[in-house]
């Protein structure tokens, strides 16, 4: 099912100004059917092999490969729906100095197959749109990372109706928006996330074994959606510190970022930090990215962005101003007289250090507020050569169309599926 010209141009207009037709209706329907009987599927299989593995001590072990696959199985849904309802191109820009070549892996016909990225990361973006989630999970299918990628999400989604339980099972982190609240669990899942992968430097995640020394962390530091609901909070906050507010991005959060980087990095010492920067076209530099796109009108009505431009720095966190204090000793398993564990009070940052990186992290966003600001006037984040591959300069520019790499992915996944389907074709047969 391809777009037509006719409806990606459309997502310049805001969605409530868009006409609607019968054969957008169509495609909404077909969307959603496709999308949520394969999640269906999934979820079935997922219930079925979730029990006989966490009752079986012997078979514990394959917890979380299982895992691993379900959430890889996910990603390859996400993958087929954009290739068949919203097609998508990525494109990947960064810093002058650095070659993407570098980091392209490529097939025998000197095709992208892969790209190389850390094998063990927090991935920090700004956040626009509800699919930002979306399309950072195809950038880590690219990279053989999305079986690894942990999500931080609202603890009111832990529930809804089959995708909660589904993510769940694919260990995702559920906080309730109060620190005094989500601190001590969050210091909890993210001691064992770290326990559960290794250390080795200068591991990539392109290597085939070692599969689940891997690990994604996706951060939105703003906390949630530029909107019109969100940006007086964000001028409001900055009024009161004294700061300048930005136009394009929220002022992000500290607190929770540097938790999540410290308690991660106290036991990954070569842990990295991806930082993106994400525009979408055919948004108004005065506008919000949610008048524009959603994941129904993305999906539903075909009115998906042509390119999704992504802004990549990798950064080692050993680099970044997070502070010593973690790696200090303390006694394992300890609690102090308020209840607090071990982890979590090593993690604790000093006044000094939070106020280093809370400096620092402001100081990003602004480059991010920057760059968004030339990409909605030029159309582009930063000046790179587009033809620089050939010419013997660093490649800084790397588009990637959003389609399986292999037919195996899609193969794969649909055994996956089987024993749901199984389940839903033996219950329609007994009605």
């Amino acid at each position: 099912m391809e777009i037509s010209s006719d409806l990606s141009s459309l997502t310049s207009i805001r969605i409530i100004d868009r006409p609607s037709s019968t054969k957008s209706s169509i495609r909404l329907i077909t969307f959603n059917l496709f999308f949520f009987t394969s999640i269906v599927c999934l979820h079935i299989t997922q219930l079925l092999i979730f029990p006989l593995i966490f009752t079986f001590n012997r078979l514990s072990g394959c917890l979380k490969h299982f895992h691993i696959l379900a959430k890889s199985t996910f990603s390859v849904i996400l993958v087929i729906s954009i290739q068949t309802f919203a097609k998508t191109k990525i494109v990947i820009t960064t810093d002058e100095g650095v070659d993407l070549e570098q980091w392209i892996v490529r097939d025998h016909d000197l095709m992208m197959r892969s790209i190389r990225l850390p094998k063990r990361s927090v991935i920090m973006a700004n956040h626009q749109i509800y699919a930002d989630w979306l399309y950072i999970w195809c950038l880590a299918y690219l990279a053989e990372l999305h079986g690894s990628i942990v999500i931080i999400l609202k603890a009111s989604l832990k529930w809804v109706p089959l995708v909660g339980p589904a993510m769940q099972m694919f260990q995702f982190i559920f906080l309730n928006r109060s620190w005094s609240s989500d601190k001590a669990s969050l210091a909890n899942e993210l001691s064992q996330m770290a326990d559960g992968v290794s250390s080795i430097e200068g591991s990539t995640a392109t290597d085939e074994t070692n599969q689940r020394e891997r690990l994604a962390l996706l951060i939105f530091p703003e906390g949630t959606l530029v909107s019109p609901k969100t940006r007086p909070i964000s001028k409001k906050y900055a009024d009161k510190m004294g700061l300048s507010d930005l136009r394009h991005c929220l002022l992000p959060r500290s607190t929770g970022s540097l938790f999540c980087i410290r308690a991660l990095h106290r036991k990954i010492p070569d842990l990295q930090l991806i930082d993106l920067t994400i525009g979408y076209p055919g948004i108004p530099s005065d506008g919000y990215g949610q008048d524009y796109y959603t994941l129904q009108s993305i999906f539903g009505h075909g009115h998906s962005p042509r390119e999704v431009h992504i802004h990549m720095r990798i950064l080692p966190v050993s680099t970044i101003p997070i502070g010593k204090s973690h790696l200090k000793d303390s006694k394992y398993g300890s609690k102090d007289e308020r209840g607090s564990s071990d982890d979590e009070r090593a993690v604790d940052p000093t006044r000094e250090e939070f106020e280093e990186f809370d400096g620092w992290i402001r100081e990003q966003w602004i480059k991010k507020d920057e760059m968004l600001e030339k990409f909605y006037r030029d159309g582009r984040m930063c000046e790179v050569d587009e033809q620089a591959e050939g010419k013997g300069k660093a490649l800084r520019r790397l588009e990637y169309q959003i389609e399986l790499k292999s037919l195996w992915d899609g193969v794969r996944t649909l055994g996956l599926a089987i024993p749901g389907v199984s389940i839903i074709w033996l219950a329609l047969k007994s009605v």
